[in-house]
């Protein structure tokens, strides 16, 4: 074993450059509809206007999130395609694996930074308090907090998009009434494919 280890060291070694230039990204504007470019150049002279901290108004400040939302979104579905190209090729239950569980890890990342904000609230507004009692609302706090990145939090994440999952379905079989949909017609609509659904 300790040869085989030796002679992975010798490998990784001799293969890893340790002066390979790190490759770059990014999402061309120039290809977005015109919307959306116009967005993002007001986002910019904003930022530009405001850098020194001077605060912005409402209606800029919706811009601003707007075009953020956009753009981290694009990044998003830019790094979704390179991972399945790369990784998955065109397997769809892999992919489909890949898509449950980033989309868990993003909504994970969304409920943390909510909880560090609510700390963060509950610290300034108990800013007088002596550092015992500040650690006692602390704790309080966090005991409302749900455990994240966990096996249970998955399964939870996992049945309430398996839900919309079906619940999307049946509102294309029977638009006028998707709590009509019976089991065989769900499964006769998933047995035809995405190719079948495409035709229908």
């Amino acid at each position: 074993m300790n040869n085989l280890n030796r002679k992975i060291r010798e490998l990784e070694n001799n293969v890893v450059d340790d002066d390979i230039d790190e490759s770059t990204c990014h999402v061309d504007l120039t290809e977005a509809p015109q919307a959306e470019r116009e967005l993002h150049y007001t986002a910019q002279d904003i930022l530009q206007k405001y850098q020194n901290g001077n605060t912005v108004s409402v209606t800029q400040e919706t811009v601003l999130d707007q075009s953020c939302k956009l753009l981290t979104t694009r990044g998003f579905l830019l790094f979704r395609k390179m991972v399945k190209a790369m990784c998955f090729i065109d397997d769809s239950v892999y992919s489909g694996v890949f898509d449950m569980r980033l989309m868990w890890f993003l909504n994970e990342s969304v409920k943390l930074g909510n909880q560090t904000q609510e700390m963060v609230k509950l610290e300034k507004e108990n800013a007088n308090l002596d550092e015992d009692s500040l650690e006692e609302k602390r704790i309080s706090l966090e005991n409302t907090f749900e455990d994240l990145w966990t096996e249970k939090s998955f399964d939870a994440y996992e049945r309430e998009q398996t839900l919309k999952m079906f619940e999307r379905i049946q509102a294309k079989i029977n638009p006028a009434d998707p709590a009509s949909v019976t089991t065989e017609q769900l499964t006769q609509y998933l047995m035809r494919g995405e190719k079948g659904n495409e035709a229908t």
